[in-house]
């Protein structure tokens, strides 16, 4: 174990130039014997340094560390300590690597010491220990998730607490999985081909990749990968962020660009319609008002077998039943124009039950194939909406009802749509005796993109829409299901406040002295001539009707010194419009502007809705029906009592 040292080895050992050596008595730690290379770490020469102890050039806070290696090296073991701080020329640190072993000198138990510098390796290693120090604060710190593959195996080594949280891991579960493990199967093998892109460094962004959880429910993350260094292993760090809701936020503007493109379509296939079903439903009209007279005719002329009569008698059925066809058409139109304005933020009195009649008419197809539909609308008040949002809302509850069942045997399945007044609520319920909603789908049927439909029927976000539209407007939306007994969604909508009263009707005039009361003058403005044609036929029967195609003509007609017991004016007009005809009209002639009345095709802006309010006049919507134009020219000209 101890072996004795020749005097001339050790002289040769001390005058070694490049390598730091010392021997020092074990007990007190003096220092026998020390060479220039040694002695020159701490800036003092040989001579200074024999006598005293090893301890007084090495840091205090070693002390302890080299005394418990004292009792090692004695009983023969070898040891060595790195980067101990010794006292440098001058008070600067240095930093020595020391090895020692056991020796006998002249028959005496010695410790043979080795010095050799080591401070730019400790400043290099200190570097990197800081380095991987920092680096695994932030890597555990982030708020994303971060994880590290082997770019090889592909094999986790590191993992923070965020990308854990995300996956439903714990640590040690997740260090024992690879990147197969946390994506769907059928996404891997463009997982990774994407993985081995970007070892290669093809690219860093991953920008959508679906991530699989433990629980087995998927996330889309935006990752951005990069192979770093860490300690000696190469790695392939991964920070994923949750881009989830993202997505859904950008499905939901592209549904509501969908949804305001498709209104402003139906805005304007509803203007298409109207004008010419203007005049078809007056001419249809006519016909059966005309048919029967000629019939009458034909029955009474001599020499008739009355096969005339009968043929009119068969047109006239026809007539009728065109007419009623006429009334469905407009039906639908009407449901386009609420529809149309769904993407408008303004709101008013709505009446709920014609709402839900408009939106149970939309869905009649999707449901007469699947069930019955029973109505119990009770009478309830009006509530402050939009009007075109609350028919998205009943439409998407309606589609999402006759859903609940397969084709076929209707006369089994039922949705029930009920309306009641709750205090001062608004209930509205859309109930189907359809399969059912699992208890525990039941708090996700409001998410985005939830859906129980397969094969890519639904896109999950109707209902939530209707979530989203129903708390905007101060209401509530709820769903109750039990499997295979049905399910029931319930919409409470704050009632109409009993300050917040529709405008009252016009007062009743009495007939100015300068107008037959038989025969009032009315003046028929409409861009399309054969709109305006109609319009005055309509009219004809009661009033002294007169028509123009355009507001200018009317400015003219009024400037020399026309005056009309009303004007039946259309709303939108190229070159002026009926809004700008209305303040012309008021400017100049504010009797007659008041006994102006207004129609419209469907093109119904902001500006329209925010004119009509202020201006308190009647607005039709085309097709309009003669008795219902009548009516409101009525109205305009005498007036009506206002309504309890």
């Amino acid at each position: 174990m101890y072996e004795d040292l020749p005097e001339e080895l050790l002289q040769q050992i001390v005058d070694l130039p490049c390598m730091g050596f010392a021997i020092v008595e074990p007990e007190e730690l003096s220092i026998l014997h020390i060479n220039r290379a040694a002695s020159g770490l701490v800036g003092a020469a040989p001579d200074q340094l024999r006598g005293s102890s090893f301890l007084d050039i090495v840091e205090p806070r070693y002390h302890q560390e080299v005394r418990s290696t004292v009792p090692r090296l004695l009983s023969g073991q070898k040891d060595q300590v790195e980067f101990v701080r010794m006292k440098g020329p001058g008070g600067a640190p240095v930093y020595a690597e020391i090895r020692a072993a056991p020796l006998l000198l002249q028959g005496k138990k010695c410790l043979a010491v080795f010095l050799s510098e080591a401070t730019e390796r400790h400043a290099m290693q200190e570097q990197m220990r800081l380095s991987e120090e920092q680096f695994r604060v932030v890597f555990e710190e982030s708020r994303d998730g971060l994880l590290a593959a082997d770019p090889e195996t592909r094999k986790f080594g590191m993992a923070n607490q965020a990308i854990c949280q995300m996956l439903g891991y714990g640590r040690e579960e997740l260090l024992g999985l690879g990147v197969e493990q946390i994506h769907p199967a059928d996404a891997l093998p463009e997982v990774v081909a994407t993985f081995e892109a970007q070892v290669r460094g093809d690219f860093t962004l991953s920008p959508d990749l679906p991530v699989l959880c433990k629980d087995g429910s998927v996330f889309h993350a935006e990752i951005n990968s990069k192979v770093v260094t860490v300690g000696s292993r190469q790695l392939m760090l991964g920070n994923f962020r949750d881009v989830t809701e993202r997505r859904r936020m950008m499905a939901s503007l592209a549904q509501a660009d969908r949804m305001a493109s498709l209104g402003l379509l139906a805005a304007g296939v509803a203007h298409e319609i109207n004008n010419p079903l203007t005049y078809i439903i007056e001419g249809v009209d006519r016909m059966i008002r005309e048919l029967p007279r000629l019939q009458t005719m034909l029955a009474s002329s001599a020499g008739t077998d009355g096969a005339g009569a009968r043929h009119v008698d068969d047109l006239l059925r026809t007539a009728r039943e065109t007419s009623a066809g006429l009334d469905q058409v407009r039906g639908i139109v009407r449901d386009l124009q609420r529809f149309s304005r769904v993407e408008e933020d303004t709101r008013g009195p709505v009446a709920v039950n014609e709402v839900l009649e408009s939106a149970m008419s939309m869905t009649r197809n999707q449901l007469k194939y699947r069930a019955r539909l029973v109505r119990k609308l009770g009478t309830v008040p009006a509530v402050r909406a939009n009007e075109g949002r609350l028919s998205q809302v009943f439409l998407n509850l309606l589609v999402n009802a006759a859903h609940a069942f397969e084709d076929g045997a209707a006369q089994y399945n039922t949705v029930t749509v009920t309306s009641r007044l709750d205090g001062d609520s608004v209930v509205v319920e859309v109930a189907d005796t359809g399969k059912g909603i699992p208890a525990e789908d039941l708090e996700k049927v409001f998410d985005p993109f939830y859906t129980t439909r397969q094969g890519g029927r639904g896109t999950g976000l109707g209902l939530s829409i209707c979530a989203t539209i129903v708390d905007n407007l101060g209401g509530e939306i709820q769903v109750h299901s039990k499997l295979g007994a049905g399910t029931v969604f319930t919409v409470r909508l704050p009632a109409l406040s009993p300050k917040e009263k529709p405008r009252p009707a016009r007062e009743r005039r009495e007939t100015p002295p300068d107008i037959s009361p038989e025969r009032p003058r009315v003046l028929v403005v409409d861009d399309e001539e054969p709109v305006a044609k109609a319009f005055k036929r309509m009219l004809s029967r009661q009033f002294d009707a007169e028509m123009l195609v355009s507001a200018r003509d009317v400015v003219a007609r009024l400037e020399a010194g026309e005056r009309y017991d009303a004007i039946v004016c259309d709303l939108m007009m190229p070159d002026m419009t009926g809004m700008e005809l209305h303040q012309w009209v008021a400017d100049h002639f504010p009797a007659q502007a008041d006994r102006m009345m207004f129609v419209t095709g469907g093109v119904f802006t902001r500006s329209a809705e925010e004119f009509l309010s202020s201006v308190n006049s009647t607005c039709l919507h085309k097709p309009i029906s003669p008795g219902d134009l009548r009516q409101a020219v009525r109205e305009v000209i005498w007036g009506t009592k206002p309504t309890s």
